[in-house]
């Protein structure tokens, strides 16, 4: 098959991009997948050499733009796979212009160190969010918090936090704009609520931010008694919320905090338009 990588993409402003070791028979083959918005453009399976050097030919195109790139793959090659890409990065000097990383992964020991180190070769002045659906340990996690990479982003979501939950501190997330967090499987204390709403209530996070932590423990009266204007219920639209607050800020727009007995909510916009979020 005769193809020229740089010429199936260069007419398109915004690609997605898999990277995925397949379950092939075959050891050390990789799945590359090139899409524009709802076009498949490339797929093909193929050796580990061949999908790096199309990748690498790709970040080399003038002006690319990449507004996803999904790495993940089964067990038995990734950790040879994530060596040579990060090896040939290394050498080309090349940085990875994707607005947003989506890290999934089938291997029992979810994120490793070789993900975090292919992270550090993002751009972070383009990368926007960071997307964990995978296993997260304390000790990678307190690595990743690290990272200059984690601290531009404006999103992540994890979404499994059962085995960092003990180490998880709120200031290493209350940076992001934007935040999605499952199996947060600990209590949240009232303190650390109070800690989320006060960062989202600063003029560094935009309208339409928001924090969505579930299967955890609210403490609900405890996170109330730290408010620092006067407790309010608005109008609750389900059983399951207990409180609903609404914080005024400039320009119409309120924070609206959710607090149900296992998640917390918080919403910034104009109250016009919470329901749309």
């Amino acid at each position: 098959m005769n193809y020229s990588i740089t010429d199936i993409c260069s007419p398109h402003k915004s690609l997605k991009i898999s990277l995925c070791l397949e379950p092939t028979k075959v050891p050390y083959f990789t799945s590359l997948q090139i899409r524009a918005g709802r076009d498949t453009l490339f797929t093909r399976v193929y050796s580990h050499y061949s999908c790096i050097k199309d990748f690498l030919e790709i970040l080399r195109l003038p002006n690319v733009r990449i507004e996803l790139l999904d790495i993940g793959g089964v067990e038995i090659d990734q950790n040879h796979f994530l060596t040579q890409l990060i090896k040939k990065l290394q050498e080309g000097n090349l940085r990875i212009p994707a607005e947003t990383i989506h890290f999934h992964s089938t291997i029992t020991e979810g994120l490793v160190e070789k993900h975090l180190e292919l992270l550090t070769h993002f751009n972070p002045l383009v990368l926007y969010g960071i997307e964990l659906n995978t296993k997260v340990s304390a000790e990678i996690h307190k690595e990743l918090v690290t990272l200059e990479q984690w601290k531009q982003a404006k999103k992540v979501t994890y979404m499994s936090m059962k085995e960092c939950k003990d180490v998880v501190r709120m200031e290493d997330f209350v940076h992001f704009e934007k935040i999605f967090w499952v199996d947060f499987t600990r209590k949240m204390e009232a303190e650390e609520c109070w800690q989320m709403i006060k960062a989202f209530r600063h003029h560094d996070h935009p309208r339409g931010s928001y924090f969505h932590i579930s299967d955890t423990e609210i403490e609900i009266n405890g996170a109330i008694a730290l408010f620092d204007i006067s407790s309010k219920c608005e109008e609750r639209d389900t059983e399951y919320v207990k409180h609903i607050q609404h914080f005024p800020l400039d320009d119409g727009v309120v924070l609206e905090v959710r607090l149900y007995e296992d998640q917390i909510i918080g919403k910034k916009e104009v109250k016009e338009k919470l329901g749309e979020m």
